[in-house]
């Protein structure tokens, strides 16, 4: 089938796409050069970053997609960015720019992500600003989101005569869970190792269906696994938060958590993946984190009576991979206790 996205407000056709997972490029991009995206769900919008190249095109579903110098052109000129435009103006000149640091500076000012200024500071560093000019920077993005209407969607409105909506793919959907009882009531593949649990749409999108004769259930819309929670000792992260969301909780509470974080992941990867999908990515590695720092992890899984159970991450892994489903339970969260001798 053909399959149309809406790029910088125009129609983006694809030809002879087969199925949700098929690659895709989009045209006279650079090879690292990154895109905004923007969702629209109830009147509310929700933003991610995503890569020129190598995209699953059912990732683009549902969104619309703007490059660099459509997003340089309305930072310059739209009256939606004029509180970020005079707060960049301030202490950069905007023409000078470069294409990752413009797209990053407006997904901070209309991203409903919490984001620390050190946060923003260590991407605009990674994006090419100088180290001695970009938390300057980032204040400045993050006092003028504070001044954001906390309706973000001007920024489509601003655009609204350009804006065609992106086509929905008319391909069998992998099943998705909305709630916990929705969950417990669907019976699964008693085969071993049949079945496998993802957490958000990039990792759904990454995955065939039926590849390997496996089966793929999305559990990232069930609200049990979003939960991002900090006390006195433990920290909660939900498996279907994002890389950004568990980043910004990290950041002080467990720093090297946070660094490897970054190391590993792209801009688009902390938009897009989910704590449950890194997990699975780099689970060996995060394990070997783990044991050099003295950090404790475990995995909290419901059982049918929403009861909750608790298995070390070192545990967890079964022999099929983290993703795989264990018969009679639900992974929500990762429980991260804070208490720990950290090694330099």
């Amino acid at each position: 089938m053909n399959f149309s996205i809406c790029y910088n407000g125009k129609p983006l056709i694809f030809n002879n796409i087969q199925s949700l997972s098929t690659r895709i490029e989009i045209a006279f991009c650079e090879d690292d050069e990154i895109l905004l995206a923007c969702r629209t769900d109830s009147g509310n919008n929700s933003f991610s970053i995503l890569s020129a190249k190598e995209l699953p095109i059912g990732a683009l579903a549902g969104k619309k997609i703007f490059n660099y110098e459509f997003l340089l052109k309305h930072l310059q000129s739209a009256t939606a960015f004029e509180v970020l435009r005079n707060a960049v103006q301030e202490n950069t000149d905007i023409s000078k720019l470069n294409q990752k640091t413009v797209v990053l500076i407006i997904y901070f000012y209309f991203t409903d992500t919490s984001l620390s200024v050190t946060q923003m500071t260590d991407w605009l560093i990674e994006s090419g600003v100088a180290a001695d000019e970009s938390e300057n920077l980032a204040m400045a993005i993050y006092l003028a989101a504070t001044e954001r209407p906390d309706d973000n969607s001007k920024f489509i409105n601003d655009t609204q005569n350009d804006i065609s909506f992106s086509s929905e793919p008319d391909f069998t959907e992998i099943h998705r869970f909305n709630t916990v009882n929705d969950f417990f009531n669907h019976t699964f593949s008693a085969e071993t190792g049949k079945t496998r649990l993802l957490f958000d749409d990039y990792q759904q999108y990454s995955k065939p269906s039926g590849d390997n004769n496996q089966e793929f259930y999305n559990c990232g819309e069930i609200p049990e696994t979003s939960f991002l929670v900090e006390d006195h000792n433990h920290l909660i992260l939900g498996l279907s938060c994002s890389l950004a969301e568990v980043m910004s909780i990290y950041e002080f509470s467990a720093p090297e958590i946070y660094s490897f974080i970054r190391q590993h992941s792209s801009f688009s990867d902390r938009t897009l993946k989910s704590l449950g999908g890194f997990l699975e990515e780099f689970y060996s590695e995060i394990l070997d984190l783990l044991d050099k720092t003295g950090i404790h992890c475990s995995i909290k899984l419901l059982d049918n009576q929403h009861k909750t159970v608790s298995i070390g991450l070192i545990d967890f892994n079964t022999a099929y991979g983290f993703s795989f489903y264990i018969p009679g339970y639900l992974p929500v969260f990762m429980d991260v206790e804070k208490a720990r001798q950290t090694f330099d």
